[in-house]
């Protein structure tokens, strides 16, 4: 017996009391009837009291309406009837219902199906459901169903027009839809909405179909799925916690107690790609040909995954790199593509980018018509994942579920687009001045370099001892005392020291820290000022300054604000700080990246203070000033701030020219020259400048677009590296003399460039402790064409065996459940809400 059936016999118990109470016998009969209907429907023997009591009942019943017993002999019988429905109708069947709208998605929940089959106390339903796509106007296109023909062999699909739930009102509901009305791309039919399936069971239980290599965004605890399901199994203890937090900031226990609701069972898309073999997913004989190499074992594959998200944040820049990728392909005889985009792809294109839709089209039918790549828009991906050599693409769920194979990951970026100049430029975000020289260290890799300030001529330096040889960002701001230049260390282990007369390199060890939440030791320090004999070294993630005395060897650490920053922070996920201080005498001056703050420190008493500084939404980027007004960036690109600090008040600017985006990480750098404030953009989509007489703020035209990682000054001029364009612009804001070229790497370390590259590559794993460690995201040191030579020309070896399994496990370990039975365990566990505790030993 179903939970459900037994549950509406007890309330028809209850209903005849009240009947019999006001003598309402003939009521009573009629429920006794139902009653004894539904245990003619039980198996032979099964509910024989309960049906003996209902039949003493009814006669009863009779008797009393006669006056032949008294109303009195009644008042026993239904405790009797409902103490042996408890007892001898406990549940002991289920009924589940799996809800899929694509085919696709559905490895979501499909080990938990498949859990279900397996228990022969369970009927489980596979129901594909109906949606629509949404259209550029917002409204529904056809009702659209993949029907059994979508799901294999070893699923039994139901109707979803031959069952009806409310009626059923199955035990539990399991779904990966979890947007309800909110998906702007598909949206399921409303039938199907979680805040109808909700009413409609006992337990409503959503699996997200989305996995990630660490924590999730807070934003996904917002969705209607976890708003109106019972329970939602997460993929991790990290991302249930994150789940439990933003979901409690943002409902409280309105909805269910978020401890109880969020249960970390791991995802069963990791159950879905475990095991993998190619010989379980046949290829066509016309994708076969093109894998096939006559010359000698077949050629390599590479998994190209392209997703809606950056499709849709990357615009015409999205398919710029979509063009350029295909044309790598096409020119490599050893390497076959395999492009399977997201199943949504042109819907979203159609619904959100209806301008791009013509053009992309047109791309994947080129692609499809040339034929020399493989187009995959099957529903199951799997196939991709068995067969090919590399993983290449967007970020995205597949990247955890594909680690986990050991096969090289690496994650595309639309920036690149154009051909890779990597062997012929630098790329850099900090910038000394020493008078004839500009110093600089590479973010791509391990080196120091110094550029000639007329004629931009490059010389490699050396390389930090003892520092990754890829190592990204490893050093942020540096300062120069005594002939030697300090350098902050990011990602860089310690403390960076360089004799510029004796070209020596040598470090400082710093003390342990922990870092702001998840920034690990990625982001220690972001700058570094002298003060007389000693270096102070500004916290990015790490919540403290560091002084380092150069006369006695010591350090010390200053941690007083971070109490006080705490008490105003605004973006508890951004780092404390992230561009130098501005200073003036004896102090420096921050803007808190997360809070609305700046951070006053006396480097002679060495006390912070923390100051309120613009609205309490606010958050910030840059800084510069003139020893009384400062002037800060608003991080969201909503705002500038003018900070007195005499009277420690401060005024908005907001009224920005025509046609600008911010955004978070709009504007960044900040440097005040020339009678302006230039405030240079990251990732909004122009720079500005605040002009200071009138407060007007205007495009900064002299540097057009945004991706600007530096900007500093020079006497009379600002010197900004564009990110995207890889180039240096210097600007004259007395003369107007603007010059732009990219920063040439010297020839003589071109090979130690290209050893630097397979060493990524082929990096030792066993240090790395998290899953992202393993990947290797696209830059201009390492690209797609690195990429597609590496898999040219490694071989299967001791050393690519370890790694692969090292990878496979630190991906395996992203899951609640390394090894798999995540389905099995988020069977079991809705089983145990429904029939309690008993159900273990079922």
């Amino acid at each position: 017996m179903r939970k459900h059936q037994q549950r509406q016999i007890l309330e028809l118990i209850e209903t005849m009391k009240e009947a019999q109470a006001m003598g309402l016998y003939a009521d009573c009969q009629d429920g006794a009837l139902k009653i004894a209907e539904f245990m003619e429907c039980l198996a032979d023997g099964a509910g024989a009291c309960t049906a003996a009591l209902i039949t003493e009942y009814y006669e009863l019943l009779y008797r009393v309406s006669v006056g032949e017993a008294g109303a009195d002999e009644l008042s026993q019988a239904l405790p009797l009837l409902e103490n042996s429905v408890r007892a001898e109708l406990r549940p002991d069947r289920i009924e589940a219902v799996f809800l899929s709208y694509k085919a696709g998605m559905s490895d979501s929940i499909e080990s938990v199906y498949a859990a279900a089959k397996a228990d022969p106390g369970c009927d489980a339903y596979w129901m594909p459901i109906p949606y629509y796509e949404r259209q550029a106007d917002g409204s529904l296109g056809p009702m659209r169903c993949e029907g059994a023909d979508c799901y294999g062999g070893h699923i039994d699909c139901t109707d979803w027009r031959a069952y009806d739930i409310a009626a059923r009102h199955p035990d539990m509901i399991f779904t990966f839809a979890p947007y309800d009305a909110g998906n702007y791309v598909t949206t399921v039919h409303p039938a199907f909405y979680c805040e109808r399936l909700r009413g409609l069971t006992d337990l409503l239980v959503y699996v997200p179909y989305f996995v990630a290599a660490g924590d999730v965004p807070e934003r996904f605890a917002d969705l209607a799925g976890c708003v109106h399901a019972h329970v939602t199994a997460v993929q991790s203890e990290q991302a249930r916690e994150t789940y439990i937090r933003a979901f409690r900031e943002a409902y409280g226990d309105r909805f269910g107690a978020p401890e109880d609701k969020f249960v970390a069972l791991g995802s069963p898309k990791y159950d879905a790609v475990l095991g993998l073999r190619p010989e379980d997913f046949p290829l066509p004989q016309s994708w076969r040909r093109l894998i096939e190499n006559p010359d000698g074992p077949r050629k390599k594959i590479v998994f190209y995954n392209t997703t809606v998200s950056a499709l849709l944040g990357g615009d015409e820049k999205a398919l710029a790199k979509l063009r350029h990728v295909l044309a790598c392909f096409r020119e490599c005889s050893d390497t076959v593509l395999w492009w399977r985009p997201h199943p949504l792809s042109e819907a979203a294109c159609a619904s959100m980018r209806p301008r791009l839709l013509a053009e992309y089209e047109k791309i994947i039918a080129d692609y499809r018509h040339e034929g020399w790549g493989i187009y995959d828009d099957a529903p199951d991906w799997r196939g991709a994942a068995a067969w090919s050599d590399a993983y290449y693409g967007d970020d995205s769920s597949l990247v955890a579920l594909y680690g986990t194979t050991g096969k090289p990951v690496m994650i595309q970026n639309l920036d690149m687009a154009g051909e890779n100049e990597a062997r012929g430029s630098l790329d850099f975000e900090n910038m000394h001045d020493d008078g004839k020289y500009f110093w600089f260290t590479a973010i791509h890799f391990n080196g120091l370099f110094r550029m000639d300030k007329e004629t931009w001529k490059t010389e490699y330096m050396g390389s930090f001892p003892g520092e990754d040889p890829a190592g990204v960002r490893l050093y942020g701001g540096m300062a120069e005392h005594e002939g030697k230049l300090y350098f902050a260390p990011m990602a860089a282990r310690e403390i960076g020291i360089y004799d510029m007369e004796g070209g020596t390199f040598w470090k400082i060890q710093i003390p342990e820290m922990k870092a702001k939440q998840e920034w690990g030791d990625s982001l220690k320090f972001c700058s570094v000022v002298r003060h007389n004999s000693c270096l102070f070294f500004v916290g990015c993630a790490w919540p403290a300054f560091l002084r380092y005395d150069t006369v006695s060897g010591k350090t010390d650490i200053f941690a007083d604000w971070a109490n006080q920053l705490a008490a105003l922070e605004t973006a508890p996920n951004h780092a404390y700080f992230g561009t130098a201080p501005i200073v003036t005498g004896a102090r420096f001056i921050l803007a808190a990246e997360n809070a609305n703050a700046v951070v006053v420190f006396d480097m002679e008493t060495c006390v912070s203070t923390v100051h309120e500084a613009g609205g309490k939404k606010h958050y910030f980027a840059g800084i510069c000033g003139d020893g009384r007004d400062y002037w800060l960036a608003a991080k969201d690109g909503g705002s500038v701030i003018k900070w007195d600090a005499g009277t420690k008040q401060y005024t908005e600017y907001r009224d920005f020219p025509p046609g600008f985006a911010g955004g978070d990480h709009g504007l960044w750098k900040m440097v005040r020259m020339g009678g302006h404030v230039w405030l240079f953009a990251l990732q909004a989509n122009m720079t500005l400048k605040l002009r200071l007489r009138d407060g007007k703020i205007l495009p900064a035209k002299e540097f057009p677009g945004g991706d600007y990682w530096m900007a500093v000054t020079s006497g009379s001029a600002i010197y900004a590296f564009n990110g995207k364009s890889r180039r240096l612009t210097m600007l004259d804001t007395v003369t107007g003399r603007r010059r732009e070229e990219a920063v040439l790497v010297p020839d003589g370390i071109r090979e130690r460039v290209d050893e630097i590259r397979a060493q990524v590559l082929e990096k030792d794993l066993g240090p790395c402790e998290n899953a992202p460690e393993c990947c290797h995201w696209e830059n201009p040191l390492l690209d797609l064409r690195a990429l597609l030579r590496h898999l040219a020309e490694s071989s299967d070896s001791e050393k690519a065996a370890a790694r692969r399994a090292r990878q496979s496990e630190l991906f395996r370990r992203t899951n609640a459940r390394p090894d798999g039975g995540s389905g099995e365990a988020i069977y079991e566990y809705a089983k145990r809400q429904i029939l309690g505790e008993e159900a273990n030993g079922k």
